[in-house]
């Protein structure tokens, strides 16, 4: 019984953070970080043009973390605007935390159909046209949409 209490009040996870881009919407990111309240996190990859489209994580160079963000900060390049875009908004932690908690159950098809609980470990930022944002948390086998933004 201690034990699954522990795990209920857990609030750090460990996870990567990466930027992807749809294939005819290069981009590449100037700055960016995520932080909680006054602390710092984690800087956003930059690791050159990003088109690999959404369906890829992304490049994470290092970037990453274990306490929840509740802000992120983003300016990127599209190429195909030829402009810059800026992005600085509020994330909304306790969906994180509760979806990091829960994390999702997979039915490996492979190993008998074994069934594994796992959680998520990347931060997605998705880039579109427009400025348009969207953030994932992705666990490699299962991405779920944090929200939806406007740069």
């Amino acid at each position: 019984m201690l034990i699954s209490c522990k795990e209920d009040s857990q609030t750090k996870f460990s996870y990567k953070v990466s930027v992807t881009a749809p294939k005819e919407y290069p981009v590449e990111v100037h700055l960016g970080y995520l932080s909680f309240g006054k602390n710092f996190i984690t800087t956003v990859p930059k690791d050159g043009v990003e088109n690999q489209g959404w369906i890829a994580q992304g490049s994470s160079s290092g970037s990453g973390g274990s306490t929840i963000p509740d802000f992120v900060e983003l300016t990127w390049l599209s190429y195909a605007e030829k402009k810059f875009w800026k992005l600085e908004t509020q994330l909304p932690t306790d969906k994180m935390l509760a979806l990091f908690r829960k994390g999702f159950t997979f039915v490996d098809s492979r190993d008998n159909d074994k069934v594994t609980q796992q959680t998520y470990n990347r931060i997605v930022i998705g880039t579109a046209p427009g400025g348009v944002v969207v953030i994932w948390l992705d666990g490699g086998l299962k991405r779920v949409e944090i929200g939806r933004y406007q740069a």
